[in-house]
């Protein structure tokens, strides 16, 4: 049902990744077994994943590790730790059947200080002249990967874990020997030369109006049901009657 980046079955929340994710959406919105509880319709509250994984947490003390202060903490559904993936983690923890293991190739971020992984500067010792040896040495926290790899190379780069609008501005991303030249490039390159049309394409936009979640839509299928088994009722009543008359 979802697939994302974990560094083994003891990851803590701080330790899968909730960015790059891969959704079997179709499965989710299952209503006989929604990935997520809702309050619109009576069965999803009891039938929603995350519901059940909400339920067995907080059955068994409600307590979750919390790794920015080496303790346990109670764990809350309104203020999870580190956002959704507080979420997820739970739901991951209790129905793992459900989750599958995506590359951390995947997971390439700020946060993880790359993995180790460096592109190095010109007379950086620790970059340019690195053994591929050292270089897969310097990848740590991976001992607990499901994966194994000779060399981890990045399907994505991203920076979720930076406190700036705009994280391709944050000078940070420029000195650092990490991805520097990598962010340089993408940056300063013209990629509106790539963009230039000569006019002989054409652009079709759709636009989609009153857009509902699926337990909003499947509500409002059972109301529409339920108006109609009334109505006939109601009608079958009233021949009825006709009839006796």
């Amino acid at each position: 049902m979802v697939a994302f980046p974990t560094l083994g079955p003891k990851s803590d929340a701080s330790l899968i990744c909730t960015c790059v994710m891969l959704l079997n959406l179709s499965a989710m919105r299952d209503d006989k077994r929604p990935f997520m509880s809702s309050t619109l319709l009576p069965g999803w509250s009891q039938n929603g994943i995350s519901g059940k994984a909400f339920q067995k947490v907080l059955s068994g003390g409600g307590l979750v590790w919390d790794p920015n202060h080496n303790e346990f903490i109670k764990f809350d559904p309104k203020d999870p730790l580190f956002g959704d993936q507080g979420i997820y983690h739970v739901i991951w923890t209790h129905f793992p059947e459900l989750f599958a293991h995506l590359s951390l190739r995947w997971d390439v971020t700020h946060c993880r200080r790359g993995y180790g992984l460096k592109l190095g500067h010109w007379k950086d010792g620790d970059g340019e002249e690195m053994s591929e040896t050292d270089q897969v040495k310097s990848q740590f926290d991976m001992r607990e990967a499901p994966e194994k790899h000779n060399q981890l190379l990045p399907g994505i780069l991203h920076f979720n874990c930076q406190n700036k609008p705009i994280v391709w501005d944050f000078d940070e991303n420029y000195v650092e020997n990490t991805w520097s030249s990598m962010i340089t490039m993408i940056t300063r390159y013209k990629w509106i030369w790539l963009n230039r049309g000569d006019g002989s394409s054409s652009v079709r936009t759709i636009v989609v109006q009153n857009v509902r979640f699926g337990d909003e839509r499947a509500a409002e299928e059972e109301r529409l049901s339920r108006l109609a088994l009334e109505e006939g009722g109601a009608g079958m009543r009233k021949k009825q009657r006709l009839d006796n008359a």
